[in-house]
C-alpha cells in the first residue's frame, strides 16, 4: 500500500452555517489527519472564531500555508480564502458570509483543477447568498458541474442510510 496520503481539500461553506462547526468537530480528532492530507479553504478569522466559540471541540491546531502544493502530511492545513473581515453571525444569511463561501470554493476549485488536491469536500452554503452576477449558480453543485465540465454526483450519508444524486 502507498504511503502517500489523497490530499482532500474542504471548503468552509457559509462563515455562519455549519460548516465550521463540522470541521472542527471532524478534525478534533487527531486520527483524521493521518487518513488524508486535509486541506480547509476558509477564513482564518471563521476558523478562530468558531474554535472559541464551540465549547466542546477540542483546539484543532492548523497548519497555514498559501497552497496545497504547502500542505504537511498529518496536519490540519488551512488555505486562508474567503471571509477576511468579516462580521460573523452565526445563523443569519448575510451576502457577505455567501462571498466568503464563494471564494473559499473558488480557491479550491482552482487547486483541483492544477492538481494539487485530490478530491473535494464542500461544506453548505446558502444558496439565496451565493447567488448574484459574479456567481450565477444556484449553488455550489451547479459551479462545480459548469467549472469540472462534468456530471455532479452529491452524497449524502448517515448511520443509517446513503444517497446519491
Amino acid at each position: 500500500m502507498s504511503e502517500q496520503k489523497l490530499k482532500i481539500g474542504i471548503t468552509q461553506g457559509d462563515t455562519n452555517g455549519i460548516g465550521w462547526e463540522v470541521i472542527l468537530k471532524t478534525f478534533a480528532d487527531p486520527r483524521m489527519a493521518e487518513l488524508c492530507t486535509p486541506i480547509i479553504y476558509g477564513s482564518p478569522q471563521a476558523a478562530g472564531f468558531y474554535r472559541n466559540t464551540l465549547a466542546e471541540t477540542e483546539n484543532v491546531p492548523f497548519h497555514t500555508v498559501q497552497s496545497a502544493a504547502e500542505a504537511r502530511r498529518g496536519k490540519v492545513n488551512l488555505v486562508p480564502a474567503g471571509g477576511e473581515e468579516l462580521a460573523i453571525e452565526p445563523g443569519k444569511a448575510t451576502p457577505a458570509a455567501g462571498q466568503a463561501a464563494v471564494d473559499a470554493l473558488k480557491k479550491a476549485v482552482e487547486e483541483l483543477k492544477a492538481g494539487r488536491i485530490d478530491a473535494l469536500v464542500t461544506a453548505p452554503v446558502n444558496k439565496e447568498t451565493v447567488h448574484g452576477e459574479e456567481f450565477p449558480y444556484t449553488g455550489h453543485t451547479e459551479f462545480l458541474a459548469a467549472e469540472l465540465e462534468g456530471e455532479p454526483l452529491m452524497m449524502m450519508c448517515s448511520e443509517r442510510l446513503r444517497v446519491g444524486l
